[in-house]
């Protein structure tokens, strides 16, 4: 082959590679890395993860680029989830520790936070008052005294309270009770 065919068809290949040229395909295996096969031709990615991507929005596997909406509950911000439709919605509360206000519950499966009932920081001069498994208490060298609410099997206390052991003056643990420090919620 003559040496000047050799160099036009080496031009021509060197052209080929700059231009871009596309391969065929018909899935995504068939493409580079950071390609996407697309109306049967191997085509760059804008992206590769959702992280690459602004909040609310996710990288498609189909197309190859960010798309609003979500695939995981990592797609939306903080307290939102990702919906059975793939839209980011707000979450309602997840923890009652950290999403409900003082005195209240989390019901994760609603969303919704709910106030605790019941002798919760109740007044009191004696255990019949504060109703079964739940102690009259001195909390904190306060003269008023308050109900615990019975917490000995595992019961979540609502925020703001702790399960504590409660002694009797010789030490004995005769209880777990939900407490907190009740003469300030009268201030509040």
């Amino acid at each position: 082959m003559p040496v000047r065919t050799t160099m036009t068809l080496l031009a021509l290949a060197g052209l080929l590679a700059l231009t871009g040229c596309k391969s065929e395909c018909e899935e995504n295996l068939h493409c580079e890395v950071n390609e996407i096969c697309a109306d049967g031709e191997c085509v760059a990615r804008n992206c590769s993860a959702s992280n690459e991507c602004a909040m609310e929005s996710f990288c498609s596997d189909e197309s190859g680029a960010c798309e609003a909406g979500c695939q995981s509950d990592r797609d939306c911000y903080a307290y939102h989830r990702c919906s059975d439709d793939g839209q980011c919605i707000n979450a309602g509360c997840r923890s009652t520790d950290l999403d409900c206000a003082m005195g209240e519950y989390c019901n994760p499966l609603t969303g919704e936070c709910f106030e605790a009932t019941g002798a919760y920081c109740k007044p009191c001069e004696n255990e019949e008052e504060c109703g079964a498994g739940n102690i009259c208490l001195s909390i904190g060298g306060y003269p008023q005294t308050y109900c615990g609410v019975d917490c000995s099997g595992g019961q979540e206390c609502p925020r703001g309270y702790e399960c504590g052991k409660v002694q009797d003056p010789t030490g004995n643990i005769v209880g777990y009770q939900c407490i907190t420090a009740c003469w300030l919620l009268e201030e509040i």
